[in-house]
């Protein structure tokens, strides 16, 4: 189990509405200098209910991968980068630059489903 002292979470709103939320959580690795696991998420809110979007994120157990919510079908891709501060920060600036792209995409995926 992972101490609670290590761990980190802050979020913010894309946008004026507070409709786009991103989450970020990570874990000091034990020795503080590094990352143990983080996780970098995108989320759509409507009527109160969060929508995950995109989410970058890693592990103990596994490598630095993505999961894409907004594709059709739903995908998962490791992405061979190191588990650092650097990569999440990286993948904050990803996500800022490109939500609105991520949630067209949802949104388009959502109405051939019938759900908008």
């Amino acid at each position: 189990m992972v101490e609670k002292e290590r761990t980190r979470n802050f979020s913010w709103f894309l946008d004026k509405e507070e409709e786009n939320i991103v989450f970020v959580r990570f874990v000091f690795a034990p020795d503080g200098k590094g990352l143990e696991e983080f996780s970098v998420s995108y989320c759509n809110i409507v009527e109160g209910c969060f929508y995950e979007i995109v989410r970058y994120d890693c592990s103990g157990r596994e490598a630095v991968h993505i999961h894409q919510f907004y594709r059709k079908p739903v995908a998962k891709r490791v992405l061979g980068k190191e588990k650092s501060f650097g990569t999440m920060a990286e993948f904050t600036a990803l996500i800022e630059k490109n939500w609105r792209e991520y949630l067209q995409g949802y949104k388009e995926k959502r109405q051939t489903k019938g759900f908008i």
